[in-house]
């Protein structure tokens, strides 16, 4: 009995041991537990130095790299920046030996943020990564080591208890220097950098307890590549040495513009994303507060130009109310009294009262626009717009400031109901709402749908009606339709620039080491398209959006671009004829309708008229009068037709033929004084030859020939002998003197391909003709009638035969096209190009040239409708993709370097750009 109260004061003894144990320990971890609820884990950005411009925090850097280096066409482009391309090595080489190295391993998943910093009128990069718990700091010694080789020097430093190691970088001129304290890896080139973080930490007085910081903190995004802060009060003092002095002037004080922004970075293959929110000052005003208002639907698109390479627009919701709010600014930033003092003297200076005359007639909305900017040119195109409140109410006032004496008239207007007037000169848009505006002070002006259009040239105006009325403005852009799409059509403040088009303006911005920067590398920056940056007030706050577009398959777009809609399908080709009056271009189509069109190089159609019948044949240019002024002859089945430029006929025409035609008219000049002779084929199988009253010429014997005549008479001249040459349906060919009588005929039966015409041989002197016969055999023909064939190689009869020049080497070559193939050969009968096309090609456009690239063979796709290419290295896409289901002609429309392509599909007239 006493044994067993022995054993049981025993196991009792035991479990009081055990419950003291486990109180023991519990109350150990409960302690350690509520120390670490008051001393939490040390976050990288407590450490960022108070001057840091901007930091980027990382949670996977590794997986950010992955994603950069190899799934990112952009990146892929920006490495061909040699500073870039510096980084990229250095940050690849170090990838590859992290994956090596347990540490290194480890520290390439850890979260990581990347300060820049100014220390004495230099940046600085900064980086503090947080280690986890398991992280052997002394292996951090051995990844640099093997990172450095054999030639790794280190030196150690103390400095407030922390030891900082210098490292030995033969590829930088400063050590490189790294820290742990507590949890952080700190980082960089600069000793008193990594000091600042240290003395931050040891002060505990992170950025992150402003308030400002803590309200865009809190919207930062988890899932996203990066997040980005930027610090709006420590940029300014870098703006001097990175912007020119006027850009400086016109951007004001950067540190007064807002707080604090973050912005979640996102990469895609050919884009970069950044969003988030910008929060502006507690305790004062900041000049992005002057648009704490709805944001603003902008419209200011849909009458710009579509050129338009630059633009900033402001929503500036009530006048009144935004421009009490901007001097509540001025007042904080400096410069309230000189704002007041040159709106109250503006009337007396210039002329205008802006208080009681300008400022009631501004609406929500004004921008700034440059179009085609480039260099000293910005001036010319730049342009002020305010949107009214009352369109109607403004035209009478502005009408009465104007200067009376310059109604400005422009024959380029002449088709609109506008005089483009004048303002007397004066700074009246930077007076109003600041230097961001200034430069605009000439002061011409129109007002536009609800918009008023200020510019110190004229002609930008008359650019401005015409790309209006014309369709072309910049929501009409292809390009910024699509880019457009990742922006917002709510905005309150908003830039964008079009950096393929504005690169010579952007370097004129920047300080010269940047600007030297800029132009090295312009080949690589006309490859990213744009940028938009916008701020929209929300939930107290502006949410942030800037996007970047990197497009090496930006299609490029010219004056000239444009489609005009006919009323009906168009039938047949168009044609290019030229305006005596201004040089350029325009073009002529027939709908299935029968009736004509003249459109102009813009695209507008200047006037349509109604035929009797559908036209046959091409539409030809002569100086009918001698006076250097062009009309436009062409053919019906029944009639001849002439037509001066403003669409009306001229003399007597419609001329009735004397017999119904069976092909379209050729035109000639015998002897290059406009004494020209109309031939046609009549039912009757008869050539008919007219002057340019309609009569039938006197003198020509209108020889008959055995069948119908479909191809239009060809005209050659040759050692001072003209040639007139009729092949008929079946092949058999006739060739006349300028009198109708027979000049020779073929010894031997000449049957010629229906698709080829006759040609002066170049080559040899086989013969002073060449064509190709109905067996794809090229046939030499003699003044004597003799008739010699070659053969290159095996064509059906349907085959297209061209003769010329065509890789530009000074002796002629022979161009093939038949069914799905395209072949051309040199004198030798070496193929110089051999193409087989997937779908038939149905038509043969012959050669045109593009300056820089050369001769070009044009042909369509029967299927698609797409047009083929060609140059002597072969087949090549041009900038944009083209079809059409009509011939298509190409030609300079106005006057320039560019190639315009005019194509017809159903009743569209497109025109592309070449070049």
């Amino acid at each position: 009995m006493a044994k067993g109260k022995s054993v049981g004061n025993m196991l009792r003894f035991a479990g009081y041991i055990v419950a003291v144990i486990i109180t023991a320990v519990v109350f150990y971890l409960a302690v350690n537990f509520l120390r670490s609820l008051h001393k939490p884990q040390i976050e990288a950005i407590d450490a960022v130095p108070p001057n840091a411009i901007v930091f980027i925090e990382f949670s996977n850097p590794g997986g950010t790299w992955e994603k950069l280096s190899e799934r990112s066409a952009l990146w892929g482009e920006l490495c061909r920046i040699k500073e870039v391309c510096g980084l990229n090595s250095i940050v690849a080489t170090l990838d590859s030996l992290m994956s090596e190295n347990t540490t290194g391993e480890l520290l390439k998943n850890q979260k990581l943020t990347a300060a820049i910093s100014r220390e004495n009128g230099v940046h600085e990069v900064l980086f503090i990564m947080e280690l986890s718990q398991n992280t052997d700091v002394s292996g951090i010694d051995r990844f640099v080591k093997q990172v450095n080789g054999e030639r790794s020097i280190i030196l150690n430093r103390e400095y407030k208890k922390a030891m900082i190691r210098y490292v030995n970088i033969p590829a930088f001129d400063q050590p490189f220097q790294y820290t742990t304290v507590n949890n952080l890896l700190i980082a960089g080139f600069n000793e008193n950098s990594i000091q600042s973080c240290i003395d931050r930490l040891e002060k505990g007085n992170p950025v992150v307890q402003r308030p400002e910081f803590l309200k865009v903190r809190a919207t930062a995004g988890k899932n996203v590549d990066a997040n980005i802060y930027f610090h709006f009060g420590a940029a300014h003092p870098s703006m001097a040495g990175i912007l020119s002095p006027f850009c400086l002037d016109i951007t004001g004080n950067a540190g007064n513009f807002a707080s604090w922004s973050e912005l979640d970075l996102i990469i895609k293959n050919d884009e970069i994303l950044l969003n988030g929110y910008t929060a502006t000052s507690d305790t004062t005003t900041n000049y992005l507060d002057v648009f704490r208002h709805e944001p603003h639907q902008g419209e200011v698109t849909s009458i710009l130009p579509y050129n338009t390479t630059f633009l900033t627009v402001l929503s500036t919701g009530e006048i009144e109310r935004y421009l009490d709010e901007y001097r509540q600014y001025l007042n904080v930033a400096g410069g309230l009294a000189e704002y007041n003092r040159s709106i109250t003297e503006y009337p007396s200076i210039h002329g205008a009262d802006l208080e009681n005359r300008i400022i009631p007639l501004i609406g929500d909305e004004v921008a700034l626009a440059i179009t085609s900017a480039s260099g000293n040119e910005t001036r010319e195109n730049l342009a002020g717009i305010i949107r009214l409140k009352d369109a109607e109410k403004a035209f009478i006032t502005l009408g009465d400031l104007s200067l009376k004496d310059i109604p400005l008239e422009s024959p380029d207007l002449k088709d609109y109901d506008y005089n483009i007037k004048k303002l007397p000169e004066g700074n009246l848009m930077e007076c109003l709402f600041g230097p961001v505006f200034h430069g605009i002070t000439e002061n011409y002006y129109i007002i536009l749908k609800d918009y008023l259009v200020l510019a110190n040239n004229p002609e930008y105006l008359v650019h401005q009606i015409n790309s209006f009325y014309g369709q072309k403005t910049l929501d009409d852009n292809y390009n910024f339709e699509t880019f457009s799409d990742n922006i917002s059509d709510r905005t309150n403040l908003q830039l964008y620039c079009n950096i393929r088009k504005s690169i010579p303006a952007i370097t004129s911005c920047f300080q010269p080491s940047v600007a030297d920067i800029l132009r090295t590398n312009q080949s690589t920056l006309v490859n990213f398209e744009g940028i938009a940056l916008q701020f929209s007030y929300i939930n107290n706050m502006f949410f942030t959006n800037v996007y970047i577009k990197y497009n090496p398959e930006y299609r490029e777009v010219n004056p000239s671009n444009w489609e005009a809609v006919t009323d009906a399908p168009v039938s047949g080709k168009p044609f290019l004829i030229r305006d005596h009056i201004t040089g350029r271009l325009k073009v002529i189509v027939f709908d299935e309708m029968n009736t004509m069109y003249l459109i102009d190089h813009e695209g507008r159609i200047k006037w349509k008229i109604p035929l009797m019948q559908q036209p046959v044949g091409d539409v030809f240019m002569v100086d009918a009068f001698k006076n250097r002024k062009i009309q436009y002859i062409f053919n019906t089945a029944d009639y001849l037709y002439l037509i001066d430029l403003n669409g009306n006929y001229v003399g007597n025409f419609p001329v009735k033929l004397a017999s119904k035609a069976t092909n379209g008219i050729s035109v000639t000049d015998y002897d290059k004084l406009k004494d020209y002779r109309i031939l046609v084929a009549g039912e009757d199988n008869r050539i008919y030859n007219y002057d340019m009253d309609g009569k039938q010429v006197e003198g020509w014997s209108k020889p008959i020939v055995s069948h119908k005549v479909v191809m239009p008479v060809e005209y050659l001249t040759d050692k001072g002998k003209d040639y007139i040459i009729v092949t008929d349906e079946t092949g058999s060919v006739y060739f006349y003197n300028r009198r109708g009588e027979t000049r020779f005929s073929p010894e031997k039966a000449l049957v010629k391909a229906s698709n080829s015409v006759f040609y002066i041989n170049k080559t040899n002197s086989k013969g002073f003709l060449i064509t190709t016969d109905r067996q794809g055999r090229l046939c030499y023909l003699t003044s004597g009638g003799s008739v010699s064939d070659t053969q290159f190689d095996v064509f059906s009869a349907e085959h297209c035969f061209f003769y010329s020049d065509f890789d530009n080497n000074q002796a002629f070559d022979f161009i093939f096209t038949d069914n799905q193939r395209i072949a051309v050969f040199d004198r030798q009968k070496n193929l110089l190009l051999d193409y087989y096309s997937p779908e038939k090609l149905i038509e043969f456009a012959g050669l045109f040239e593009i300056p820089g690239r050369g001769k070009i063979i044009g042909v369509i796709s029967e299927e698609s409708g797409k047009v083929l290419l060609f140059d002597k290295s072969g087949m090549f896409e041009p900038l944009s993709y083209i079809s059409g289901k009509t011939p298509f002609v190409t030609g300079s429309l106005n006057n320039d370097d560019h190639i315009n392509l005019i194509i017809c599909e159903g009743n569209k007239v497109y025109n592309y750009l070449l070049n």
